[in-house]
Parts: structure tokens; C-alpha cells; sequence
């Protein structure tokens, strides 16, 4: 099977792309030969299956993403969408009468919530909203999708196979500007044993302003709650801005639990950053959604509280009063991630798209086949 991905020349395509690179040798083994473009070409749906990345079209406007998925509706024989974005909400469904298949990074359980629309464009700020009446400056809307476009949704993966070192490596960062990806499988992670003496009790670093408040929400209370813990607990609590990325990393690796909340979506690059350390990740309950790998299991390799913090001091001071047990769900937390980024990793990767390529497949075939009742 011929693949052909359109993605982008920046970090998110570089991010979202990178295992289709890391591991070709086992998606060869499968049958399956990838080329990633950075830019559209005549060729491009000269294949068996097309790939679009989200993170390519969200540099067009408006009028220019509709003739293009146009126009590869008339030539490619199946059509993949990517949607690469951190959230379980924020899909472009504008793209679903092109596509056989619309597979997202981080997915509802519930698909039929899809069919409504979410204060924000996010159920958790959708929550806030509703629950506390905060409001956002502007409203954004998206359409949602129809009920008959639901059996279009599926899994892809998530942003935690990517390579984090081009967060912090200026070479590939330049190399990026100058539509250049990496071709080769070069990440190796330096993990932390969870188990090294840690004089940390938690780490908070907060950066970076959100225009909508639905959004910061949770960012805000994490930071104001710590900071009411940290001044009556024995422990050393660092709740603070952020600090040059060497300092932050090497911090984490001597603190025992970081939390990590909602941002633009429900997981970001700080919780790979904390598997690593080897700390152990506190994350608002994540169970509404699905993601791969799944790297989120509740107490097991991550510690959950609920959304409207009510029991946030309670999960926090356990957490302090029984170091074991995060040591344990940091172990674990660690062991999972670095699982995904090994070869086996590769090839359960290499299974994972396999499948995703063929459902696309025989969803083209059946659209194609189907006709309407008389």
C-alpha cells in the first residue's frame, strides 16, 4: 500500500508525522511505504491512500481549504483527515463530505456529544461555562457534526510519539524553517528513575496567558490552590512562572508529583515531560476520552482529581503523606511511555496505522457501493 501524507513544515507537523518516520522499517514490514509532503504536488494523489494533516490546512484561509480537499476528492482514491489538534473538541468537520475517514488525536468516548456544540469549542470549558458563568471575549463556533458522520471518527494517535528534543534543539528547529524533517529515527529519551532521592514535594510552573478564560481556568486555580497548601505543608512546594527549559527539566527530576492541567487540550508536552523525570502526573480526571497509546490510566500511571476541585486538597495531601505510592504511578507512568517510543512500540504503531489505513479503505468501498433506498 502506497501512503501519502500532507503535513507541514512546523512543529506540529514535525511532532504528529515523526513515527511515521521513526518507524518505517516496521511499517515496511507491514507493507505499508509512507511519503510525507510539506507542500501539495501533481503527484500527490498518486497513491492508494491520502493523508491530510490538519496542521497543513490550518495555515490556509478559509477559501482556500475547500477547493483543495475539492479537488483530491476527485483524484485520490481514499481520503484520510488528520486532525492533529490537543483537544477532544476543535474538530474541522467542514472536511467531513471529502473524507472516507476522520481520525483525531484525542476522541470522545461518548461520539455522539460531537453532533452538539461546546461553549468554547471544549466540553471542559464548556463545563466552566455552565458550572461557574465564566464567559470568553469571543465566542467561537464550529459546526458540529452530522449523525450520520460519526461512523467516520477514529483514533489516531497522540503527540507523546513525537521527538521532544525539537522543542529544545535549535538545529532541528532551523532546520524546520527551511522545510527540512528529520528522516531518521533519532530520538532516544534520558529518563529519570522515579526511584533517585527527591527533595521536591511538587513542581508547578505556570506560563503563557490564555485569551479565553474558559481556558485558563483551570491553569488559575491549580496555581491558586497550591499556593494556599504550600503555605501551611512541611514540604517544599514550588508554585511559580517558568524558568529556562535545562533548569525546569532538571527540577522535575527532583520532585516527586507535578500536576499538569487542561490547556488548549487535556494533555500537552508537559506530561511527557514529567513521565520522563520520572515524577509522578496529577491531571484533572481524563476518562471522557480516548487517545494512543493510552498512557492515561487513573491511579495507575497517573493521579486523577475532579474537575471542580473539590477534592483537590485531599488528592494532593495524600499524595505528599504517601511518597511510595507516587514513586509506584511514577514507575508506571514511565514504563508505559518509554514502551511506545521502543521498537515493539514501532511495531504495535506500525498495527495501529495498518488498521486506520484499511478501515479508510473499506469505508471507501462501502460509500462507494451504497446506494439509497428507492
Amino acid at each position: 500500500m502506497l501512503i501519502h501524507f500532507l503535513s507541514s513544515p512546523n512543529l506540529k507537523g514535525y511532532f504528529y508525522t515523526y513515527p511515521l518516520r521513526a518507524f518505517a522499517r516496521q511499517l515496511q514490514d507491514l507493507g505499508l511505504t509512507v511519503r510525507t509532503y510539506l507542500r501539495p504536488n501533481s503527484s500527490l494523489p498518486d497513491c492508494d491512500v491520502l493523508c491530510l494533516g490538519g496542521s497543513y490546512f490550518a495555515q490556509l484561509s478559509g477559501e482556500e481549504k475547500v477547493p483543495l480537499m475539492a479537488r483530491y476528492r476527485q483524484k485520490a482514491p481514499v481520503i484520510v483527515w488528520f486532525d492533529t489538534s490537543d483537544s477532544t473538541g476543535t474538530p474541522y468537520f467542514d472536511a467531513m463530505p471529502f473524507v472516507d475517514l476522520y481520525a483525531k488525536s484525542f476522541v470522545l468516548r461518548d461520539r455522539a456529544l460531537y453532533t452538539q456544540e461546546f461553549y468554547g469549542l471544549r466540553c471542559y470549558a464548556h463545563y466552566y461555562h455552565a458550572q461557574y458563568g465564566i464567559e470568553d471575549l469571543k465566542e467561537r463556533k464550529r459546526r458540529p457534526a452530522r449523525p450520520e458522520e460519526l461512523a467516520k471518527i477514529a483514533l489516531s494517535w497522540n503527540s507523546g510519539l513525537g521527538n521532544e528534543d525539537i522543542n529544545h534543539n535549535k538545529f532541528l528547529r532551523i532546520g524546520l524553517q527551511f522545510g527540512l524533517l528529520t528522516p531518521w529515527a533519532g530520538y532516544r529519551p534520558r529518563p529519570a528513575s522515579p526511584r533517585r532521592t527527591r527533595d521536591i514535594g511538587i513542581s508547578y510552573r505556570s506560563g503563557g496567558r490564555y485569551y479565553q478564560a474558559t481556558v485558563a481556568y483551570q491553569r488559575e486555580e491549580t496555581y491558586r490552590r497550591l499556593s494556599e497548601i504550600a503555605g501551611e505543608s512541611p514540604h517544599r512546594i514550588i508554585c511559580e512562572g517558568p524558568i529556562p527549559y535545562a533548569r525546569y527539566i532538571q527540577e522535575l527530576k527532583n520532585t516527586l508529583l507535578a500536576p499538569s492541567p487542561f490547556g488548549w487540550g487535556e494533555t500537552s508536552y508537559r506530561d511527557y515531560d514529567i513521565f520522563l523525570a520520572g515524577a509522578a502526573l496529577s491531571k484533572p480526571d481524563i476518562g471522557h476520552l480516548e487517545t494512543w497509546p493510552d498512557y492515561y490510566e487513573p491511579n495507575e500511571t497517573y493521579i486523577p482529581h475532579a474537575w471542580d476541585f473539590s477534592d483537590f486538597q485531599e488528592v494532593i495531601e495524600g499524595c505528599l503523606e504517601s511518597p511510595s505510592r507516587c514513586t509506584d504511578i511514577a514507575q508506571a507512568g514511565q514504563d508505559r511511555y518509554l514502551q511506545s517510543l521502543s521498537h515493539a512500540g514501532g511495531e504495535a504503531f506500525a498495527e495501529h496505522f495498518s488498521a486506520l489505513m484499511h478501515q479508510a479503505q473499506r469505508m471507501a468501498t462501502a460509500s462507494a457501493t451504497w446506494q439509497p433506498n428507492e
